[in-house]
């Protein structure tokens, strides 16, 4: 699989791979929200939640409601989302 990221000049470079690209996350649990709740969008997954930090957000603490693990198990609660920042705990 080859992932490449637009730069916004009419460049393309390699994309960045985190290890939360990697997770089944399973059925959405309700439809995605067109207006964020708390400033950041959340999303609730079978296996987890997703959380977005729009453009121009600034940066924003997020209570996740329990306690929820990266990937990498590193238990995280609340989080500190920076600006533009999608995240999935």
């Amino acid at each position: 699989m080859t992932l490449l990221a637009y730069n916004g000049n009419g460049s393309y470079s390699s994309a960045s791979w985190y290890d939360e690209f990697n997770v089944s996350l399973g059925a959405a649990l309700q439809p995605a929200a067109t207006a964020p709740a708390e400033r950041v969008y959340r999303r609730d997954f079978q296996n987890g939640i997703v959380l977005v930090n729009p453009r121009g957000n600034g940066t924003q603490t997020v209570t996740l409601g329990g306690t929820f693990h990266k990937s990498s198990a590193r238990r995280i609660q609340p989080l500190i989302m920076a600006r533009r920042s999608p995240r999935s705990p």
